[in-house]
């Protein structure tokens, strides 16, 4: 997936725009109260991206 992976550019990350995307809606989500289920659904998304991305090897598949 070119261009969706993370570079490391000295001390920092760079991230793809999927996984700003989904920090966002995070936020978003946590910044009301009502909204527990939608921020559960998206956390566990953002959790599944990173076990993808950061698998045993630490490679895609």
């Amino acid at each position: 997936m070119e261009g969706e992976e993370e570079e490391i550019v000295g001390p920092f990350h760079r991230i793809s725009a999927r996984t700003r995307r989904m920090a966002t809606r995070m936020a978003s989500a946590l910044a009301s109260s009502d909204n527990r289920t939608q921020t559960q659904r998206i956390a566990k998304e953002m959790w599944t991206l990173k076990v993808y991305f950061d698998g045993p090897i630490g490679q895609c598949p």
